[in-house]
């Protein structure tokens, strides 16, 4: 009996277990296993057998004397290519310099070519305007034909004038493109000293105009125009036609009024002897920076 009731507790338990199991199993083929932190960190991480391994070059370290020797050589590169620019750069204004030098060198030859033509022009013109202001001044004026016939020759020497523009070129393009500084000190001196003659004595050669000016328009009040005709030779040159017309006579034979005709002929050849003076002390200058300049460049 006992034995019997053993057995039947053995085979109750034994179908309580079975009956847990097909339970259990029937739960877990209903559901899904839950997404986790855990979960996500085994599908994120890669296999050891597909990761690929760096290794770093090995490198052998440099040493002071190799780091400098580097350094060295770049800094001589540098150096060097400054250098050469530099040098590039100096012939290049030294030869800029000797072309301005060149250029300024025939300005100044040109000048003294016009200063010389000048000086004889208005030495001539001070010379024949002493002669008319000491005929117009003569007493027996009146009553000399030849001299009053040698007035009218002489009138032209206060009709003209004999000013003359120096050559600035050189000199003008040094200073706009600030170029001076290629010049030694002593030489861009020197031009610069040349180019203040040249700024002054322009003062005296607009009097000198201005003067030239006020004889022009007074010669028509005391000489004759028919009596200063002019003609072209077959030379070229220019001779009066007075001779054609007859006697010459003055406009105005009164003392009081050609003594003021006079004043102003006088102040002309005053001026005229002062401008051609001026150009004597530019040309010197001019001279003396053409010798200069040759033993300074050649």
């Amino acid at each position: 009996m006992l034995f019997g009731e053993l057995n039947n507790i053995e085979d109750f338990i034994t179908g309580m277990a079975e009956n847990e199991n097909m339970e259990g199993n029937e739960i877990g083929k209903g559901t899904k296993p839950l997404a986790g932190p855990s979960a996500s960190l085994n599908t994120q991480q890669p296999s050891n057998e597909n990761m690929e391994v760096h290794h770093h070059p090995h490198v052998e370290k440099k040493n002071f004397k190799e780091y400098f020797l580097e350094f060295l050589m770049i800094f001589l590169a540098v150096t060097m290519g400054f250098l050469a620019e530099n040098l590039r750069e100096h012939f290049g204004d030294k030869e800029k310099e000797k072309q301005y030098m060149e250029s300024f060198a025939a300005d100044l030859q040109g000048d003294t070519s016009a200063c010389t033509r000048s000086i004889n022009n208005i030495f001539l013109q001070v010379h024949k305007i002493d002669t008319l202001e000491n005929l117009l001044s003569s007493p027996g004026l009146k009553t000399s034909d030849s001299d009053i016939a040698k007035c009218y020759n002489l009138s032209w020497f206060i009709q003209n004038e004999y000013s003359l523009t120096f050559n600035e070129r050189t000199i003008n393009q040094l200073i706009s493109s600030g170029n001076m500084r290629l010049l030694r000190k002593n030489v861009s001196d020197s031009v610069m000293d040349y180019f203040t003659a040249l700024k002054d004595i322009e003062t005296q050669k607009q009097f000198y105009i201005n003067y030239t000016s006020k004889c022009i328009d007074l010669v028509s009040n005391y000489f004759e125009f028919k009596y200063m005709q002019t003609r072209v030779e077959k030379d070229t040159t220019l001779s009066l036609v007075s001779s054609a017309m007859g006697k010459p006579a003055l406009l105005v034979t009164d003392a009081v009024q050609l003594g003021k005709f006079n004043t102003t002929i006088e102040y002309t050849k005053r001026i005229a002897y002062s401008y051609m003076a001026d150009i004597i002390q530019v040309k010197k200058k001019a001279v003396r920076m053409l010798k200069f300049l040759h033993n300074e460049y050649d």
